[in-house]
């Protein structure tokens, strides 16, 4: 269950508040919130780069899978993105009936075509090849949303990997 410390921690990523995510770092940052996220994911999902490396730095596990299916709106929302769709296009029947997407910071980064947090995360060690409970990989993500260019990077990453201190 989360603290009132990993509450203000997620809140404070999804505000896009970095000092206040940078004085919060005590919070478990690998916990998830009350709408089934981390704050990496919600750094992720809003393609804050900066925000992704202080909780990387921290830490944070670039393979925690988002909980549930409505927690891509309430994030994208909070951060200028409303209207946009709910559910990702990817998204299965399956998920929308049971509320389990298993949907990873990389997937979003790459679905909603943020290259510099796909790298940020793919040097930390994220898991290129985890599916969503529709079997959809960041490299499909990324392919049905318009940004296959990421093809290479997803595909066969040679990168370096992140010195976590």
């Amino acid at each position: 269950m989360p603290s009132e410390l990993d509450l203000d921690l997620i809140h404070a990523s999804t505000e896009g508040d970095l000092a206040s995510v940078r004085d919060l770092l005590a919070a478990d940052v690998n916990i998830r919130g009350e709408n089934g996220v981390t704050a990496l994911f919600v750094a992720a999902v809003n393609g804050q780069a900066d925000m992704v490396n202080v909780l990387l730095d921290a830490h944070a596990d670039p393979n925690v899978l988002a909980a549930r299916i409505e927690s891509v709106q309430p994030v994208r929302a909070a951060n200028g993105h409303a209207g946009e769709s709910e559910t990702p296009d990817f998204a299965p029947a399956k998920a929308a009936a049971t509320g389990e997407i298993g949907t990873s910071p990389l997937m979003v980064a790459a679905l909603h075509g943020h290259a510099t947090v796909v790298e940020e995360l793919l040097a930390a060690g994220a898991d290129r090849k985890i599916s969503d409970a529709s079997g959809a990989t960041a490299l499909q993500a990324a392919a049905m949303s318009g940004h296959a260019h990421y093809g290479g990077r997803l595909v066969g990453w040679r990168g370096g990997t992140r010195n976590r201190g």
